[in-house]
């Protein structure tokens, strides 16, 4: 397969992927559990098999500045700081909840409406 040829993963990782016949096979090469991949990929059925060698990192903080909803931040007494504003990684993530579909929605979202707050008070 074309998408599969030397170099093409190296956005991804710099490895290059592993092939196997087998999806056991394709989790040894991969150092992982063979039952776990198995189950995992279990309605794949049409070898071969590919998997590109990837390490997971976390991408999100789980603290940083609290803030209201205008993007304020708040104080320990949680009330807003006059003129300070804050968005994107700087305000966290989780707060006692893992809310889906966060990161660059969450960023633009209260990045913008952290500026019109900005302006408004202009």
């Amino acid at each position: 397969m074309d998408r599969f040829q030397l170099g093409w993963v190296y956005d991804t990782s710099d490895k290059e992927p592993a092939k196997a016949n087998t999806i056991p096979e394709l989790a040894q090469k991969l150092s992982h559990d063979p039952e776990k991949l198995s189950k995992a990929a279990n309605p794949i059925t049409k070898a071969p098999f590919y998997g590109v060698p990837l390490t997971s990192h976390l991408t999100f903080t789980y603290g940083g500045l609290k803030v209201n909803l205008d993007s304020k931040v708040l104080s320990t007494h949680d009330v807003p700081i006059p003129g300070l504003y804050s968005a994107r990684e700087l305000t966290g993530l989780f707060y006692n909840e893992d809310p889906p579909a966060t990161s660059c929605l969450r960023s633009m979202s209260f990045g913008m409406n952290a500026g019109i707050e900005i302006v408004k008070g202009l």
